[in-house]
């Protein structure tokens, strides 16, 4: 079946192997960063929603923060309303179609209704009020964690991780203010207090470590300086002096001193959140990017293959038939043609090979016009050891004239003995005779002259005795 094909369908068949495997490859890759991108695509989605919730518990830590100093100072009533106000509107916007995150945003809600219901209302103890934001805060950072586990994306759930630590180091120092401030406002509640303390402070050295080691890029380390700067360390050595009582300083110097600590970090929270969700996007551009270039190269292989393929193809299947029809040609007696081939450098050795065959008939063909037409005697180059056609049309030609010659010269001499069997009838005497055959000796040799002679036979045979000549006088 194989050989039944045509020399095209078989280059066809051939050649449709590593095309077939091209294409796979190209769909293979096509598929494969579709994945990375949506892969990417959903990790973006992840630090947004990551970003989302941080705004979240800065309201719920900022309006317990007010709700604690309204306490102390009636002046932040208002203010503090207007916060409750901004956090109940943030819950409004809230529409999530993931049903976990829905769950978590519910009951968050109502613990935020009730808070607001208990302040409104002044029902609400210190430690109770403390414990229902801490609820909240762990709703929220529960969210951020799933998020950060269902990052697809290597590089972004590292950015997610630091944006988890932005959130820890700021909530621990806000946690840190409430909880001296109510140590300086209501000393009744120290022993609970302690305690939250102490858990405070494992949650800002693990901040710490995070920040530390998870490092990507070096895009924590502002936050880290200022951590370790004096103003901070200062902030934490006086909050635990506070706590246990070494030293003494009004709820309104802590609060002004915790305040400035506390949007030092707000700041560079935000900055750091736009920096990584800029970075987030800067990666998707990229994949995309990257997706894009990749589609074209792999198309642009497949298309530039294809269209070798194609010209290969048809190049090569041209030539053969042009080939064909050549020697078809060559079969018929046609040899003066030109051998126009487009193709590799197979195909000009065989438009080479045409020419040389082409040629080698024109030299036999004009050696055989020669010998019909008489034109003995002429050969042709040999082509090889092996040439025989060629040694057998110079044998032949050689023969020939050969034949011709002796023909020729068998042809001259019969008429010669006729002309002399015509001098011997024709003469009258044996000097009429002499001088005739002189004549005719002299005409048949070009010679200028002729004398005959004959031996005495009876007198003396030493003596040769004159019966004719013959001069020409022309020569």
């Amino acid at each position: 079946m194989w050989k039944s094909l045509s020399f095209k369908k078989q280059l066809v068949l051939i050649l449709l192997i590593p095309i077939a495997g091209l294409i796979f490859f190209t769909i293979t890759n096509i598929s494969n960063t579709y994945q990375k991108f949506a892969r990417i695509q959903n990790s973006t989605e992840r630090i947004d929603n990551i970003a989302h919730f941080s705004e979240a518990i800065t309201l719920i830590n900022d309006e317990r923060t007010l709700s604690e100093y309204s306490k102390f100072d009636a002046s932040k009533e208002a203010e503090l309303k207007l916060k409750m106000t901004e956090t109940l509107e943030w819950f409004s916007k809230q529409n999530p179609t993931d049903s976990v995150v829905q769950k978590n945003i519910n009951e968050a809600q109502k613990i935020v209704n009730t808070i607001h219901y208990e302040t409104e209302n002044k029902t609400s103890s210190t430690l109770k009020l403390f414990n229902d934001y801490i609820a909240l805060n762990n709703l929220f950072n529960n969210l951020i964690e799933r998020e950060i586990t269902n990052c697809d994306n290597v590089t972004i759930a590292k950015l997610a991780n630091n944006i988890k630590s932005y959130i820890d180091t700021k909530s621990a120092a806000n946690l840190i203010r409430g909880i001296i401030f109510d140590k300086l406002t209501d000393d009744t509640i120290h022993s609970d207090l302690f305690g939250y303390y102490n858990n405070v402070k494992n949650i800002n050295k693990n901040a710490d470590f995070k920040l530390e080691n998870y490092n990507f890029s070096k895009v924590n380390d502002e936050i880290i300086q200022f951590k370790k700067s004096a103003e901070f360390q200062s902030f934490l050595t006086t909050s635990e002096s506070i706590l246990n009582n070494t030293s003494k300083i009004t709820p309104k110097e802590w609060w002004n001193q915790s305040t400035q600590i506390n949007n030092e970090l707000k700041v560079l929270k935000n900055e750091k959140l736009k920096y990584i969700i800029e970075l987030a996007k800067q990666e998707k551009n990229k994949t995309i990017n990257d997706t894009i270039i990749a589609i074209l190269l792999l198309s642009l292989l497949l298309i530039s293959t294809g269209i070798a393929v194609y010209k290969l193809i048809t190049n090569t299947s041209n030539s053969l038939i042009l080939i064909a029809s050549k020697i078809q040609k060559i079969a018929l007696g046609y040899t003066d043609f030109k051998h126009q081939l487009n193709g590799n450098i197979e195909l000009d050795s065989i438009r080479e090979s045409l020419k040389k065959l082409t040629d080698s008939i024109k030299e036999q063909i004009n050696l055989a016009t020669k010998i019909s037409s008489g034109d003995f005697g002429n050969t042709i180059e040999l082509r090889s050891e092996s040439d025989t056609l060629n040694e057998s049309l110079n044998k032949m030609s050689l023969d020939l004239k050969r034949f011709n010659d002796e023909a020729a010269e068998n042809s001259l001499l019969e008429k010669h003995i006729i002309e002399v069997n015509k001098t011997i009838i024709n003469s009258k005497d044996i000097k009429d005779f002499g001088a005739n055959l002189s004549k005719i000796l002299s005409n048949q040799t070009d010679g200028c002259q002729a004398t005959f002679y004959i031996t005495d036979y009876i007198d003396n045979k030493n003596n040769l005795i004159k019966i004719g000549s013959y001069a020409d006088e022309n020569n």
